[in-house]
């Protein structure tokens, strides 16, 4: 399911686009990062949600 070889934000470098980047977006840097940190919690908070021995999505 999850590689142990990765560790928790690595992939996430993929995926988000850096906070620097220099692509005409329109917003605010401070929005960017925002989602950025949005996106970072929602990964976090689905990853905790996997490990729980509670969770069960299949009911």
């Amino acid at each position: 399911m999850l590689d142990p070889e990765v560790g928790y934000g690595d992939d996430l470098m993929e995926r988000v686009p850096s906070i620097l980047s220099q692509e005409p977006r329109g917003q605010s840097p401070s929005l960017d990062v925002r989602r950025r940190i949005e996106h970072m919690r929602e990964i976090k908070r689905l990853r905790e949600l996997l490990d729980d021995p509670d969770f069960d999505d299949l009911n």
